[in-house]
């Protein structure tokens, strides 16, 4: 449908529209807050469901939520296309979306917006269609604040803004501002693959060497202080601590590192250490270090230190419970095997690697040309007592 006065009711509504939505999102996000623990916001995406009153209310709201700003989008781009043709922008081009036109209804302008919006949707990537996304909205605004600038500065009879505060000076920020941020809105990303490009192994240099750690770890409930201590190591070069799931991954079975990976970030969080985290899934643990090794790092910023934690008998300790590390959050998780996040191995319970494996992996390392560094004893550091 068309509006009847759409200079007075498109602001209005759209104001109206966008406070009311602001007001609704604050209060979720306060009640939110003040119900449900940080674990639960991190790691459950569909946490709203179990803590309303009726489940169902959340699934309903999600579906129509969707359906409206899909339509919505839809009916309003159709428009404006319908606008471009009619106005020739294009050419002929576009002739046939007048001629698509059914008692006011353009719906030849529909399909092809619908059509155009499904060729997108193909790309399957959530977040590289909300870059693109983000552009064409910047784009569209971009566009509105180019015409009004350009028709300002023609003095063009025709244009009569209600505006009050318009003048070309608020148009031109609207335009710069649209412009700069559609070169910005991924210059992180883009800064950092610019970078990475430009680091050559071929052009290192004995002088500038520092450590890129790589540090396997077992568990990260007896290794707290190891991993506290790698860090303070690095001296600024790559971290990355490495697991190894013991398993087959074959068609019939899931993934076993997709459910454990947030956990591990919040691990990460939870210690304050810059680190990334490399999962794997193998027969053995060997193997599965001989992967991470060359797999793990980006361009040249490759791991170039092996730290592996000592063979031994001694049982682990569980650094969650009572040290400078102790944390709740890994206690429980509906999301795991057996509700366990990070489990022990028990005093008598059975290993997944043996001495001659333990063996092989430190020569493998030795015979990659790697640094290897072998811990032992870490369970006895208190950092907080060395620094007093």
């Amino acid at each position: 449908g068309e509006l009847k006065n759409p200079g007075r009711n498109i602001p209005r509504g759209t104001l109206s529209a966008v406070l009311f939505t602001f007001i609704c999102y604050i209060l979720l996000s306060v009640l939110t807050a003040a119900t449900t623990s940080r674990f639960l916001l991190q790691n459950n995406f569909m946490y709203m469901m179990p803590i309303n009153i009726w489940p169902p209310f959340v699934a309903v709201g999600i579906l129509t939520a969707t359906f409206s700003a899909g339509l919505s989008n839809l009916i309003g781009s159709s428009r404006v296309l319908e606008a471009l043709a009619k106005d020739n922008v294009f050419g002929s081009g576009l002739n046939f979306i007048i001629q698509g036109t059914w008692r006011g209804n353009p719906i030849a302008a529909v399909l092809t917006s619908w059509i155009l919006v499904q060729t997108i949707l193909l790309i399957g990537s959530l977040n590289t269609i909300a870059q693109i996304n983000s552009v064409l909205f910047l784009l569209s605004y971009l566009a509105t604040n180019l015409a009004c600038l350009g028709l300002e500065l023609a003095s063009a009879p025709n244009f009569r803004p209600t505006f009050n505060y318009f003048t070309w000076h608020t148009a031109t920020i609207g335009l710069l501002g649209t412009l700069i941020m559609m070169f910005i809105i991924n210059s992180i990303y883009a800064s950092i693959r610019k970078y990475l490009l430009m680091l050559d192994s071929r052009k290192d240099h004995v002088k500038f060497w520092r450590p890129q750690m790589l540090l396997m770890v077992a568990s990260p409930r007896s290794a707290c202080p190891l991993i506290d201590f790698v860090n303070d190591l690095k001296k600024g070069g790559l971290y990355v601590i490495g697991h190894v799931k013991v398993g087959e991954f074959t068609g019939q079975n899931s993934d076993l590192t997709i459910e454990e990976y947030p956990h591990w970030l919040s691990l990460v969080d939870h210690m304050r250490v810059k680190a990334f985290v490399e999962l794997t899934v193998t027969k053995t643990v060997r193997e599965g270090m001989q992967h991470l090794i060359r797999l793990s790092g980006m361009g040249a910023m490759k791991p170039n230190t092996i730290v592996l934690g000592f063979y031994d008998e001694e049982t682990p300790r569980n650094f969650f419970l009572d040290s400078q590390y102790a944390t709740t959050m890994f206690e429980n998780s509906t999301m795991l095997p057996n509700n366990t996040v990070f489990p022990l191995r028990q005093a008598m319970g059975e290993k997944n690697l043996d001495p001659v494996q333990y063996v092989g992996m430190c020569s493998d390392v030795l015979r990659m040309k790697k640094n290897l560094c072998l811990c032992r004893n870490f369970h006895l550091l208190n950092k907080a007592q060395l620094t007093k």
